[in-house]
C-alpha cells in the first residue's frame, strides 16, 4: 500500500481549485448552432379545429376519470368475471384434488404454546 506526501496532496488540492475556478465556456456560434439544430427536432404541432362543445354527461366524465371506454371495457369484464367466480362458487371447491392433507411443519412445537398454568 502506498501513501502519498502531504506535500503532493496539497499540490493537487490547488490544481483543483485553480481549474473550478476557471470553468470553461463553449463558444456562443456552438451554442447557437446546438439550439438551432434543437429547435428544428421539435415537433411542429397544428391546432385542430374548434369542435363544438357538447354538453358533459355524467357518464362520459366517469369513462374518463378511468381511462375512456377502453379502460371502462376492463373494469366492466373484471367486474362480470368476479361477480360470476363469486356466484358460482369456485372457490369452494379443492383445485388440486379432493382430498385436503395437512402436513405439520414444525413437529413438536404444540408444547411450545401449550398452557402451562396451573389452576387451584
Amino acid at each position: 500500500m502506498t501513501s502519498t506526501k502531504p506535500s503532493d496532496d496539497i499540490m493537487l488540492e490547488t490544481l483543483f481549485a485553480a481549474t473550478r475556478s476557471h470553468a470553461p465556456e463553449p463558444p456562443q456560434a456552438l451554442a447557437d448552432r446546438v439550439m438551432v439544430a434543437a429547435l428544428a427536432e421539435q415537433p411542429h404541432r397544428t391546432l385542430p379545429l374548434a369542435a363544438p362543445l357538447a354538453k358533459a354527461s355524467f357518464w362520459g366524465d366517469m369513462a374518463r376519470a378511468i381511462g375512456g371506454w377502453r379502460g371502462a371495457g376492463g373494469l366492466g369484464t373484471a367486474m362480470a368475471l368476479g361477480l360470476f367466480i363469486g356466484l358460482s362458487g369456485a372457490l369452494d371447491t379443492p383445485l388440486y384434488g379432493t382430498t385436503v392433507e395437512v402436513v405439520d411443519l414444525m413437529p413438536g412445537a404444540d408444547a411450545l404454546f401449550a398452557d402451562t398454568t396451573t389452576e387451584n
